[in-house]
């Protein structure tokens, strides 16, 4: 089995290569430390133990040592798995050797402890060598030939007998482990083929994550900028309204002195019924904006007396039937002047309507109830109170009691019965009082 990329094979085998290394260098240890730690036994054997003990010193331990050192040699890292196969085989003449040496006795070749330890190098070839199939293969048939012919040559059995006998069994062991390291090869391929989907997947996952992290922080610079603009252009239209509520409220100074300059008897009457309407609507809870309209509007309320002669509005008598008609006009008068004027609230509609009552009866249209906006509802009760309350050329001031009487009177017949009850509460509760203008 073989990557169809190229590119993806050399990966595979060059990590191969190095998990053979790593199990080379572990069997180099474990070699080792078994031949020194059987050097007791070569004690036991008086006759041959020293020529035991010179094989494992001389012999196997320098070969530990080699091998050891060329696993952690990168540059003949491409052939450590020739290194290893051979290692595997110098030991499985070294052991061969060693159980030759030992006979006749309980450690010798045909011994079960000499069969153990064929077996038990048997199983380190395949499964701690990391050799491929066919080298795995390859190998412990060379280490059961080396025990075999080694077997055959000391007994002087059958050669014949002998292979036909205990290493056909052997054999079948050998290619069943040959065989599991197939199945391994081919499992650590597909386990290394996932790791490389999934090395491929995060880095491009990684890579859009990084694109798009760029992409966003264009983005941010490109909002970070626009941002700053619009604040300075905020800031630029906040400069521009603050300049013309100021030209709006140097124009409308300039009509309400227009106003009194005609009616001097009612100096003031705009301004107090504007302040009296602004703290009736606060009162109710109203918004700041409309509170402001309110106030804006009760200042030029009377703008349509500009257009009655000046001699009806100081008369000192009762005004005749004709006269308070000609009054009663400027309220559409002030509509005329006011509707076309560009304004955040519907200044001519107030004037227009804040001689309106709640029962239809006032003028100029006859409007009642919902038909009259609330603006026009609380200005239509200030302008009464101060009205009342003040002096006027035909008549002396009423006082603040009279005023609130008719206020009271007339809640819900002539005025709105919420607006009614600011205002009185305003003045019984609160303490409100008309300041000089």
């Amino acid at each position: 089995m073989v990557f169809a990329d190229r590119s993806m094979e050399e990966r595979f085998l060059s990590q191969h290569r190095d998990d053979t290394a790593e199990y080379l260098r572990w069997a180099c240890l474990v070699g080792a430390a078994i031949m020194i730690g059987f050097m007791w036994q070569d004690s036991i054997i008086s006759a041959s133990g020293y020529k035991a003990s010179v094989i494992r010193l001389f012999g196997a331990l320098p070969v530990s040592a080699l091998a050891w050192y060329l696993s952690r040699n990168l540059r003949v890292r491409r052939f450590i798995s020739y290194i290893s196969a051979f290692f595997w085989l110098i030991y499985a003449c070294f052991t061969a050797t060693l159980l030759i040496i030992y006979e006749p006795g309980p450690y010798g070749l045909t011994s079960s402890n000499g069969v153990a330890s064929i077996l038990l190098l048997l199983l380190g070839v395949f499964l701690l060598s990391n050799l491929r199939f066919w080298a795995s293969l390859l190998v412990g048939l060379l280490t059961l030939l080396i025990y075999t012919v080694s077997v055959a040559l000391w007994t002087k059995a059958d050669f014949g007998n002998f292979i036909g006998g205990d290493f056909l069994a052997a054999l079948v062991i050998v290619i069943g482990l040959a065989a599991k390291t197939l199945f391994t090869d081919r499992a650590r391929r597909w386990l290394f083929e996932t790791s490389e989907l999934l090395r491929q997947s995060y880095t491009m996952v990684e890579q859009q994550v990084q694109e798009r992290t760029a992409e966003l922080q264009v983005t941010n610079t490109h909002l970070t900028a626009e941002i700053a603009v619009r604040k300075r252009a905020e800031k630029q239209l906040e400069n521009t309204l603050e300049s013309l509520r100021k030209a709006f409220g140097a124009t409308v100074q300039v009509m309400v002195s227009a106003v009194e300059s005609r009616d001097p008897y009612t100096a003031g009457h705009q301004i107090r019924s504007a302040n009296l309407a602004r703290n009736i609507a606060t009162e109710m809870g109203l918004s700041l904006e409309k509170i402001e309209g309110i106030r804006i509007a009760g200042t030029i309320h009377d703008i349509g007396k500009l257009s009655i002669p000046a001699e009806i509005l100081s008369k000192p008598t009762k005004l005749s039937e004709i006269e308070f008609s000609l009054i009663k006009e400027h309220a559409r008068k002030g509509f005329e002047m006011l509707k076309d004027v560009e304004s955040p609230w519907p200044l001519a509609e107030i004037v227009h309507q804040h001689h309106e009552r709640i029962d239809g009866s006032g003028y100029p249209r006859n409007l009642k109830g919902e038909e009259i906006c609330m603006e026009a509802r609380i200005l239509a009760v200030a302008d009464v109170v101060e009205a009342m309350a003040s002096h006027r050329p035909y008549r002396p001031g009423l006082g603040i009691d009279a005023a609130l009487n008719e206020i009271e009177k007339n809640r819900g017949i002539f005025y709105d019965d919420a607006v009614a009850d600011a205002c009185l509460r305003l003045f019984r509760e609160k303490g409100y009082r008309f300041s000089e203008a």
